[in-house]
């Protein structure tokens, strides 16, 4: 099986204006409360912190589900820029990351994702940063939606695609059929091979993963 984000991902990094750099005392912090019980799946909160700047993030109600983390998404903004954080407490205060010494200023998408690993999970948000620090030092919103997912199984050996069972495939909560038959080449060790494909896209409107018409 095989899931794969179209267009880039949601991972994708936006600068613009890559030429100049802020710099800010490493002393300084930036707060930002989010409560997860406000946000479903693919959520979007924005804010905007000085290069070299602490982020201070106070979570609320995060703790539900399996395995709750915040952690950076976005390779080289944030440092440290790897390491994950659990989240155990109803109100948990974590402080651990800042805005790398040296990011140029622009639009970071997607520099932090805060979520749960239940199926289907509670919430999934991620945290977008403005460089430099904005005069609105904190701007929250529900953003766009995550990118189709394009999902591929091998051809079950029916022959037909209405034969597939399996609705829990990959990270996507239980969603039965939509699939059509396809050829590719990943199958059968690389030598290629009929398939199943469908494509799922976030519904806002019912915070939840669908069908594509």
């Amino acid at each position: 099986m095989r899931s794969r984000a179209i267009a880039g991902g949601v991972a994708s990094l936006a600068l613009s204006l890559a030429g100049v750099i802020s710099v800010s005392s490493p002393a300084s912090a930036q707060s930002l409360t989010i409560d997860c019980s406000d946000y479903g799946l693919g959520s979007i909160v924005s804010t905007s912190a000085d290069a070299g700047e602490t982020i201070t993030f106070t979570l609320i109600n995060c703790s539900t589900g399996n395995s709750p983390f915040i952690a950076p998404y976005t390779a080289g903004i944030t440092d440290p820029q790897f390491t994950g954080v659990s989240i155990s407490t109803s109100t948990q205060v974590v402080s651990d990351y800042s805005i790398a010494v040296g990011t140029p200023d622009g639009s970071y998408t997607n520099v932090f994702r805060l979520y749960d690993a239940l199926i289907p999970a509670n919430f999934e948000i991620y945290i977008s940063v403005t460089v430099p620090r904005q005069a609105s030092s904190e701007v929250t919103q529900q953003g766009p939606s995550p990118e189709p997912v394009q999902q591929q199984v091998g051809l079950p050996a029916s022959g037909s695609c209405d034969d597939i069972t399996e609705t829990r495939i990959g990270s996507q909560v239980s969603i039965s059929g939509g699939w059509g038959p396809s050829w590719e080449q990943w199958m059968n060790d690389g030598l290629g091979g009929p398939i199943c494909t469908r494509m799922l896209v976030f519904s806002n409107s019912q915070s939840r993963w669908v069908l594509a018409d």
